[in-house]
């Protein structure tokens, strides 16, 4: 599928899905990642693994083609499908996320009328509205749904911020108010939100940016947050000390073996009441905290000639664009990262398994969920997810 840059005005969205090149393992620095388990199920559709329950019981799939929230067992049974879209009364409206698991049989759809939790059979179990600022637009990536944690032995939801913000994005003060996590804790129904661009950062220097060059991604490991803003390739860790403090641990250039930079735009030439977001921005695009290591998944971008090709090509061919664009996600995949959780020191740079898509990974219980690698030649009509672990030799 095309993952190009699109401009978006609000109640729209880009969807983008990445690419990477079956073996039982794969191995690089040391590193290995081992096959654990698998769930197979039929399904014609365009779905994305939107979620997995902490067990590994509990499947959530979102179809956006079909704007619906699919329930599949593990033995890849579809147990429930939920629409809730458009202007019924009981819809999330327009999805901001994919949604998330909340436990087991309770599915949270966060969208433009709040937080929706939704049980397998349907029923809309409880809303919370929300106030958000300005258009909105997003990428339904694997791994970038809300996360279900506990902090300080209660639970709750941390999310990309979705909170109002008084400025608009061609005004400085945008980036210096902005704060990149909302934290929603279900008991008082409140959400606070946290994570400001630090000192330093690219995105306070009285530039402009697109929604993507700064969007965040983000893991935990109990009341820490690990933490990267788009195509800022600085890894932040904090401690949660509540809902609306952080305090800052350390902060570490990661020491990508490829990644592209980006053009901070002037403020006068952005249009206050759209929205640009590209799925080809340079990102990391999961975080996962495994004992020791973190593990993050990164797309390092194009190469400025490539893009420019791209663009020459897609302009006057669209279909000979999609094919280029094609190989030059395989001649420019993305990789996983290994870190040390302490400090943020590099470990090791491995591929993604080459039975496996690389678009994102889901992590639940100190393994990781990726989809089967997909047959671009044929229209899928099933899917596999695997759970695959990485081990230190």
């Amino acid at each position: 599928m095309k993952n190009y840059c699109l401009l978006f005005f609000i109640g729209l969205a880009l969807i983008s899905c990445g690419t990477s090149t079956e073996n039982q393992t794969s191995t690089s620095a040391n590193f290995h990642w081992e096959i654990t388990d698998s769930v197979y199920y039929e399904h014609l559709g365009n779905p994305i693994l939107s979620d997995v329950s902490a067990d590994g019981s509990t499947f959530l799939v979102f179809d956006f083609s079909k704007d619906s929230i699919l329930f599949i067992n593990k033995s890849g049974e579809k147990i429930a499908r939920i629409k809730k879209s458009g202007d019924l009364p009981d819809s999330y409206g327009f999805l901001l996320m994919p949604p998330s698991l909340y436990d087991n049989r309770t599915a949270m759809a966060i969208g433009g009328k709040g937080y929706h939790f939704y049980n397998s059979k349907g029923l809309n179990t409880r809303k919370i509205p929300m106030t958000k600022g300005g258009p909105m637009a997003a990428m339904y990536l694997v791994g970038k749904q809300a996360h279900v944690v506990t902090i300080n032995g209660q639970q709750k939801v941390l999310s990309k911020s979705l909170r109002e913000n008084p400025y608009a994005w061609n005004e400085a003060a945008f980036y210096t108010n902005r704060l990149a996590i909302d934290i929603f804790d279900d008991a008082s129904g409140k959400v606070h939100s946290i994570i400001p661009f630090e000192e330093g950062s690219q995105f306070i220097n009285g530039k402009g940016y697109i929604v993507s060059d700064y969007e965040p991604t983000f893991g935990t490991d109990g009341n820490k947050l690990y933490i990267t803003h788009g195509a800022d390739p600085t890894l932040y860790a904090y401690q949660l000390e509540n809902d609306s403090t952080a305090t800052l641990l350390y902060q570490k250039p990661l020491a990508y073996e490829r990644f592209e930079s980006i053009e901070a735009l002037e403020l006068s030439s952005i249009e206050p009441n759209s929205v640009t977001i590209s799925g080809s921005t340079p990102s990391t695009r999961c975080i996962a905290v495994q004992g020791d290591y973190l593990i993050m998944l990164y797309y390092g971008g194009l190469p400025k000639d490539k893009e420019a090709e791209l663009d020459r090509i897609y302009q006057s061919d669209e279909k000979a664009g999609e094919a280029f664009y094609e190989q030059l996600q395989i001649d420019y995949p993305n990789k996983f990262y290994i870190a040390d959780k302490a400090t943020g020191e590099k470990l090791a740079e491995i591929p993604v398994p080459d039975f496996v898509s690389g678009e994102g990974f889901i992590y639940k219980n100190g393994s990781i969920w990726m989809v089967k690698k997909p047959n671009p030649e044929v229209e899928e009509e099933s899917y596999t997810y695997y759970q695959i672990k990485l081990v230190r030799e």
